[in-house]
């Protein structure tokens, strides 16, 4: 069982992960038939590190990476297919928190790492970024996962979302099931 396990997320050859806990795999997995594939990714941080969706995006996907930090030459350079907003996702003015370790910045300040420096920004609302039709939308926002999700207006549905925030009521009610986990993250899928 393990093997058909193994042999179903990691296909016929030898897969390599970007993502913190191998969400990527399972994403991979899910959509292992489809190479030309669409993402929104908010909270997207790095091109690569960390990133569940660079593996995609290896694979000829492409879409639209949302972060607060500015790693708009990193996308240039290494993603020049994606569209890199250097900007935060909700509603209204926020602040942002910038942590002495990067992968803790967000709009919470209550997290393990120190403050080093704010910014303040105005965030675009997830429907003014899915336009179109998307298979996968990824968000990872520590802790802001929920409020993202609720600025979407819902007339266009992800085929698939990975969320950290724990939303299944919330995605039950928009046609999700869940269908994965890694770590922190669970992986639904319109039903």
């Amino acid at each position: 069982m393990i093997k058909t396990l193994l042999k179903l997320i990691l296909g016929r050859g030898v897969f390599k992960s970007y993502s913190q806990f191998g969400e990527d795999a399972i994403l991979n997995a899910i959509f292992r038939n489809k190479n030309n594939g669409r993402y929104v990714d908010v909270g997207s941080y790095h091109p690569i590190l960390y990133s569940n969706t660079y593996a995609l995006y290896r694979r000829g996907w492409s879409g639209v990476c949302v972060d607060p930090n500015d790693f708009s030459l990193l996308y240039k350079i290494f993603r020049p297919r994606d569209i890199f907003l250097n900007s935060g996702v909700g509603e209204g003015e926020v602040t942002y928190y910038f942590h002495t370790d990067g992968a803790h910045n967000g709009f919470q300040k209550s997290l393990q790492s120190g403050v080093i420096k704010t910014k303040k920004l105005i965030p675009h609302s997830l429907k003014e970024i899915i336009t179109l039709p998307v298979d996968l939308l990824n968000i990872d926002c520590e802790g802001m996962d929920l409020t993202i999700l609720q600025s979407h207006d819902w007339k266009i549905k992800p085929t698939v979302i990975a969320i950290e925030e724990d939303a299944e009521h919330f995605l039950e009610e928009k046609g999700y099931m869940l269908v994965g986990m890694a770590g922190l993250t669970k992986i639904y899928k319109l039903k």
